[in-house]
């Protein structure tokens, strides 16, 4: 037999409820797996060997909520496009393009992982907290923010800041990582038309430029 594997999802007053959990049907002893059912050990359907717990809750100015409708009403062939177009103006992790027309958002996520493939060993518990957002500080300047904590080591994850200004049919943007391994920045002027795309002036640092090999 596989691995049992359990999921839900809910919707609960605005915030998206996450659950998982994966069993393993078979004993353990001795240090490894054994051809014998849980059940027939001690009467115990599976051993859980992970599960998981996550929600979210987001907030939004009265613009994107109402654009939030209108995308609810679009075609699957629709919401498809805005998803392609949302991954083109993407590099990685770093969004090349911010959108003026929604002053302001914010979001928060937690997540628990508790881990124990190994009943003979010490579980792994892990929770982080992951919160981002963007706000317009004038019509033509915006500013983004994405960071997190490990409630466990009670330290900042991956932190990065954007910085936006809209230019009319182009659009500037800095991109900064202040620390860990992956700091680095970058600064494009880009143009916004798809058409356009190739038409850009970019200045960066990657972390990888000072990686020896």
């Amino acid at each position: 037999m596989s691995n049992i594997n359990i999921a839900a999802r809910t919707r609960v007053a605005g915030v998206d409820l996450n659950f998982g959990a994966i069993l393993d049907p078979y004993a353990f002893e001795d240090g490894h797996l054994i051809n014998t059912y849980q059940f027939s050990k001690n009467g115990k359907l599976a051993r859980l060997t992970s599960t998981n717990v996550s929600f979210g809750l987001s907030f939004k100015s009265k613009e994107g909520k109402e654009k939030d409708k209108e995308q609810a009403k679009m075609t699957p062939e629709q919401k498809s496009e805005i998803e392609r177009v949302k991954l083109r103006q993407k590099t990685g992790d770093v969004p090349q393009y911010a959108d003026f027309s929604v002053p302001w958002d914010l979001s928060f996520n937690y997540s628990f992982r508790y881990s124990k493939p190994n009943p003979e060993m010490k579980s792994i518990i892990t929770q982080t907290v992951d919160f981002n957002g963007n706000v317009s500080l004038t019509k033509q300047w915006k500013v983004g923010f994405s960071s997190g904590l490990d409630v466990e080591k009670m330290q900042l994850t991956f932190t990065q800041f954007n910085l936006f200004r809209d230019l009319h049919c182009m659009q500037m943007s800095l991109n900064l990582i202040p620390f860990g391994f992956r700091q680095s920045y970058s600064f494009s002027i880009r143009a916004t038309s798809q058409l356009l795309k190739d038409l850009k002036l970019t200045k960066q640092k990657s972390y990888q430029d000072n990686v020896s090999y």
